[in-house]
């Protein structure tokens, strides 16, 4: 961006200070020069809109400043206003106008006068500097446009300029395109259906004409290409002829191509995987029903085989009546988990969700489990979010449940909920002092049938964290362990906001 500076030039600073409060108004860089060889300085390092020059200076004059400053190329175009109170003559402004200046004010001078003067300068600075810009940047666009074909035609539309971008992009030679119809280079179907002259009487409504379309280059290979025609005028308006700017699009058609096809073919696949879950949930609840029937059958025959021969039994046979009903039992945990896996975040609801209301059912629920084992379970507070209540449920009785179950021996479980603000949701917590889980496993704990320990230490069927998983990031959110410095782990899982109005609450302590 051009500075625009105004350079005041003066031996006596008082006469300064009354030059920048008359000009501080006009907001532009007020620079101070105390003589004629502190001005000179100033002016080889900056540009200036304009030169304030006092005539009588001690040492070198305003006359003999104004000289130099014309002699030397880079500062002989900034115009000079000389200011004086002592050289009223008329030789001294007929010698001050020799010396290159634009104006000789006499002081003491009227300060709106004075602002209109400079204010003058400066719009012709600005106005030459934004000018020059222009042409910079117009310059740097021919210069720079090997990568752009840019082709000038006459009203009849023959080639009349070809650049080297044009080259480039079509191979044909400048040589061969000018003087060539603008017709020669569109299709024979595009010619056929006007295409060419379609373009330019768009181009003379609207100003420019901006249309894509596939080309073959001179060497026959194809070529994806923009096209933009803009009409060309001279200074009274009449119509002179046309640019045309074109450019190569290929890659761009190409990825926009190849982006398409692979969403088309990721929505074929989220179809397949839809109805495949949608599959998979069916088998899972009808396997359930069909495979808890018989089960009951068989629980129920060996506990009535128990109830009426238990007496007449050995030892033995009273043991493998304990196997039969111990396995139908584990099947039966077995079957609820895999029913309740296969529905977890499939067709559920999302709703705002009081987590610190789904805390305390959860401990409710879990009131037997808590009281037996002396735990005590308590929360912070807990926010509103976004989720299915009764998945959001699962995923705490899940976690609060191992929590109890893999305590230390010896030592009361002690379980605390917590959660805080995280970006786009809540991240949660939920730490123990248990037996902890090694990090090498912390990845492995949250696969369908993992167990960390024997069947006969911790019973389980080793899909509630995988179930816990399945919630979560169904839910929009992510889940994984640490340890606990303390002792014991700290399950974390993020769940997105519930919306703009967001309360939280505290819930009771369990024990």
């Amino acid at each position: 961006m051009t500075v625009t500076r105004i350079l005041l030039v003066d031996d006596r600073p008082e006469n300064l200070l009354a030059l920048e409060a008359v000009l501080e108004p006009l907001g532009r860089t007020l620079v101070r020069a105390g003589s004629g060889d502190e001005a000179l300085k100033r002016l080889l390092t900056d540009d200036y809109a304009l030169i304030l020059l006092d005539v009588q200076m001690p040492g070198m004059d305003g006359y003999e400043t104004a000289d130099y400053i014309k002699r030397l190329e880079r500062t002989r175009s900034v115009p000079i206003i000389f200011l004086t109170a002592l050289n009223t003559e008329q030789r001294h402004v007929f010698r001050g106008y020799e010396s290159g200046a634009v104006d000789y004010l006499f002081k003491p001078f009227d300060p709106t006068v004075l602002r209109s003067k400079v204010g003058v300068f400066i719009d012709l600075f600005e106005k030459n500097a934004a000018l020059r810009a222009s042409e910079q940047q117009l310059r740097l666009l021919v210069e720079g446009a090997r990568d752009y074909s840019l082709v000038m035609v006459d009203l009849d539309g023959r080639v009349t300029n070809w650049n080297r971008g044009a080259e480039q992009l079509s191979g044909v030679p400048a040589e061969q395109a000018i003087g060539v119809h603008m017709r020669a280079f569109y299709t024979e179907e595009e010619q056929e259906a006007g295409v060419p002259e379609a373009d330019l009487a768009r181009a003379r409504t609207d100003g420019t004409s901006v249309t894509e379309a596939r080309r073959r280059r001179a060497d026959g290979r194809p070529v994806w290409v923009q096209l933009t025609i803009s009409v060309l005028h001279d200074e009274a308006g009449r119509l002179q002829g046309y640019s045309l700017l074109a450019r190569d699009v290929s890659e761009r058609r190409e990825a926009a191509e190849a982006l398409a096809d692979a969403h088309r073919r990721l929505e074929e696949r989220a179809s397949d995987l839809e109805r495949s879950n949608a599959d998979l949930s069916s088998f899972a609840y009808v396997a359930s029903h069909d495979l808890s029937e018989p089960l009951r059958v068989v629980s129920g025959y060996v506990g009535l085989l128990r109830s009426r021969y238990g007496p007449q039994l050995d030892e033995d046979a009273q043991g493998y009546i304990d196997y039969a009903l111990s396995g139908t039992k584990r099947m039966r945990s077995l079957i609820d988990d895999l029913l309740t896996y296969s529905r977890a975040g499939a067709a559920s609801r999302t709703e705002s969700v009081d987590t610190a209301q789904v805390a305390r059912q959860t401990m409710l629920v879990l009131d037997r489990t808590i009281t037996e084992s002396g735990a005590l379970v308590t929360a912070g507070a807990l926010p509103m979010v976004a989720g299915d209540e009764g998945q959001l449920g699962q995923v705490f009785q899940n976690l609060i449940g191992n929590a109890i179950k893999f305590r230390r021996p010896d030592t009361p479980p002690r379980v605390h909920i917590a959660a805080e603000a995280a970006p786009g949701g809540w991240l949660f917590s939920v730490a123990d002092n248990g037996i902890g889980i090694e990090p090498r496993h912390a990845d492995r704990v949250f696969e369908m049938f993992q167990r960390l320990h024997a069947r006969e230490a911790y019973a389980g069927t080793g899909i509630g964290l995988a179930i816990c998983r399945k919630i979560v990031e169904r839910s929009g959110g992510r889940i994984w362990v640490e340890p606990n410095p303390t002792g014991g782990t700290v399950f974390r899982f993020t769940l997105p906001d519930a919306g703009p109005e967001v309360r939280s609450s505290r819930v009771e302590p369990a024990a």
